[in-house]
């Protein structure tokens, strides 16, 4: 299963919260992000459909009261956690397919903002996922 647009509200039927989206067995999550430097200059990344901060939807149950992309990250850790827990701890085998995160990078941004994001992009999953990261350099490419 995969959602679209997974933190964005749905006009026409309540989209599932994230946890209730990964605990329905919901194995690929898209989230919209902007990425923009804050007032001191730092990378944020922000949820956003069309806009930072539009259709996020921070009212569906365990949702993040955030926009920030790190406290959206937050809930899909702690979810993994919850599931190792149930599932006998660090060694043991998940329940759960893998788990596929894709960015949808919104804006466009000069080259050295665009560096920038991604570097904090990348050290933000590093940070949550650790040796659970699946990079695209991990990947054989085949031909």
């Amino acid at each position: 299963k995969a959602s679209h647009n997974s933190c964005m509200t749905d006009t026409n039927a309540r989209m599932p919260s994230l946890v209730e989206q990964l605990e329905a067995g919901y194995c690929f999550l898209e989230f919209d992000v902007h990425f923009c430097l804050g007032p001191e200059g730092e990378v944020r990344a922000v949820m956003g459909h069309n806009y930072a901060g539009d259709d996020v939807n921070w009212r569906a149950g365990t949702n993040p009261e955030s926009l920030l992309l790190d406290s959206w990250l937050d809930v899909v850790v702690q979810w993994r956690e919850r599931q190792r827990e149930r599932t006998g701890g660090e060694g043991a085998v998940h329940a759960h397919s893998p788990l596929v995160l894709c960015i949808d990078w919104k804006n466009d941004l000069g080259l050295r903002e665009t560096q920038q994001s991604l570097q904090h992009l990348q050290a933000m999953m590093k940070a949550r996922f650790g040796d659970a990261l699946i990079t695209p350099a991990m990947v054989a490419a085949e031909g």
